[in-house]
């Protein structure tokens, strides 16, 4: 009996193992009939993925809209659906919730107002729920809106709103609280005419307390004086009365998302000022926990943080998964040789415990010419992986090619399976090879670099012709396009130091 009951024990983490480190994929998308859309928000169910993206023109006016689409378990795309067209609004929809078949998101109008936005499932159909202006008599304009649902349903949106017209203005914040009919229940404004603040995060708790997460700024920062940017945080109770102002220290910038633990301490997905530059402060990701006083407990940068003036990066979601922490988003520079405010970037993800101590860490790579990949949104998938959506931009400084992307990996974040298993955040470990996925391969190869060393990749076919060269570094997965490559096999090799330390061959099918 109790060989039978080890058997089958053995049996079931054999297969709850399997379940878990399932391998993923890559999908880029050309959505037909819209002009460089991009997704922003992605839920998961147990039978499709829904995701919520922005329709916008990459020349002025900058026009822009916002549309639904459908997936299939394998990422293919099911369903597209226009829902405000390009000459109405323009706005990041930066949260999606479901409900009783129906999606929820939040658009911006430009300068105007921001609107609540539900589409139905069942019957393909959508409306406009709610819509709510400037609530400042002297106001100007909106920009930056969150959307936030709680349990019994209540809908929260936090918006920047001007408090003048002059060009002294300054941002505050602007939250309102609507009940399950979408009529306002309250609304209130934080900061004051003397600072520019601006939310980037909106959550509650099982009690109705409200939460915004925010960037107070003094209004000339970004023309030199880098010594004043703040992390904020504001507490409001269910009524809409303001019951704590948490101020962190000179070093933090904007919080993007945040989520409050047992305690009441704030566990933040962050970037971070690095005012290292006299004229220009940058940004780096990292992910912090604050206490309801403001002190910091711990922050983690992504990296060791650089001390030079290139970086522009950000941890941009985050969620609780379990007892730990899945933090999302991106590291790059800027390059303005390419194009105005383009950043050249990698997708980042880390999950952490509850002590801040790093777990794992993943970075995805396209490695295509000019390559900016940013992730937006991640959800939880039924097979305990994670899908998430952004924006990929493939090409050279003659010219860019934006797509839509998905990746779905597995629970230990990795597209190549069993990434997790050469882990090498160790310093002392020393492993030399790496691993692909999948093979033989169509649209894509995966290459994870499981060395402690940066490592230069060549992709030859049989007959000695190079396709492709670039780097890869160590705990990175990078994504090589061989959607063009002829049906055949290929060599791909890895050197260090002109050394080679891996070969491997691949077939495209």
């Amino acid at each position: 009996m109790r060989k039978i009951v080890l058997l089958l024990l053995i049996i079931f983490v054999t297969v709850l193992d399997s379940l878990q480190s399932q391998g993923g994929f890559l999908k880029r998308y050309e959505i037909v009939g819209y002009d460089t859309p991009y997704f922003t928000t992605i839920l998961a169910s147990d039978t499709c993925y829904w995701a919520f993206g922005i329709i916008w023109d990459t020349s002025r006016p900058y026009l822009g809209g916002t549309a639904v689409f459908q997936f299939d378990l394998e990422g293919n795309l099911l369903k597209q659906k226009e829902l405000i067209s390009k000459t109405q609004f323009f706005g990041f929809n930066n949260d999606m919730y479901a409900s009783n078949n129906k999606l929820y998101t939040s658009i911006l109008n430009p300068y105007s107002a921001s609107s609540i936005i539900v589409y139905d499932i069942l019957n393909d159909t959508f409306q406009i729920a709610a819509t709510v202006g400037n609530l400042l008599p002297e106001g100007d304009f909106l920009s930056v809106n969150n959307l936030h649902f709680d349990i019994d349903g209540n809908c929260y949106l936090a918006n920047t709103v001007s408090s003048a017209t002059t060009t002294d203005s300054y941002n505050q914040i602007q939250i309102v609280k609507f009940n399950n009919n979408f009529e306002i229940d309250w609304s209130t404004i934080l900061g004051n005419t003397k600072i520019d603040e601006i939310p980037f995060s909106l959550t509650t708790d099982s009690l109705g307390n409200v939460y915004v997460g925010a960037q107070r700024l003094k209004l000339n920062y970004f023309q030199g004086d880098a010594n004043y940017s703040r992390s904020i945080i504001y507490k409001l109770s269910s009524s809409g009365k303001l019951e704590n102002e948490c101020i962190a220290d000179s070093l933090s910038g904007g919080i993007y998302d945040l989520v409050v633990d047992w305690q009441g301490n704030y566990i933040c997905a962050s970037e971070v000022q690095l005012p290292y530059h006299p004229q220009r402060p940058f940004a780096y990701p990292a992910y912090q926990k604050i206490d309801l006083g403001g002190k910091l407990v711990y922050r983690q940068y992504f990296e060791e943080a650089p001390r030079k003036e290139e970086f522009y990066s950000y941890f941009a979601k985050i969620k609780k998964v379990g007892n730990n922490y899945c933090t999302l988003g991106a590291v790059g520079i800027p390059d303005e040789d390419i194009q105005p405010l383009f950043t050249e970037s990698k997708a980042i993800f880390v999950k952490f415990n509850e002590n801040g101590d790093l777990i794992w860490k993943r970075i995805y790579n396209t490695a295509f010419g000019v390559e900016s990949t940013k992730l937006y949104d991640f959800d939880l998938t039924e097979d305990h992986g994670f899908i998430m959506a952004g924006l990929g931009a493939i090409g050279t400084d003659v010219g860019l090619n934006w797509r839509s992307i998905l990746i779905k990996v597995d629970s230990f974040g990795c597209l190549v399976p069993g990434c997790q298993l050469t882990n090498n955040s160790d310093p002392k470990i020393k492993l030399i090879g790496l691993k692909i996925f999948p093979n033989p391969a169509s649209d894509y190869l995966a290459l994870y670099n499981a060395t402690i060393n940066k490592v230069l990749i060549h992709i030859f076919d049989l007959n000695g012709k190079e396709f492709s060269e670039f780097i890869c570094l160590s705990n990175e997965t990078t994504i090589v396009d061989i959607s063009k490559y002829s049906v055949g096999s290929y060599i791909l090799q890895a050197f260090v130091d002109g050394k080679i330390i891996w070969s491997e061959i691949f077939v495209k099918k």
